[in-house]
């Protein structure tokens, strides 16, 4: 069951994306582990939007490697 489980998740989330690309943009959730109850700080934005979820990727990034 804990199989089936992860496949329907993947299913769900899962975005395909083929290459690269210069500007991605990511919707961080309101509440996250850390903020039970509370407003999210700008801390936490950081920390939820590069941390983690720019780093949810398989083989390469989304993101092209370059200059800002």
């Amino acid at each position: 069951m804990h199989d089936k489980t992860l496949e329907a998740v993947r299913k769900q989330i899962n975005v395909p994306v083929e290459g690269q690309t210069d500007i991605v943009t990511l919707g961080v959730p309101y509440l996250g582990p850390y903020n039970i109850n509370s407003p999210m700080n700008p801390i936490l934005v950081v920390c939820m939007g590069l941390g983690y979820l720019f780093n949810f990727y398989r083989n390469k990034p989304v993101l092209r490697k370059g200059e800002c």
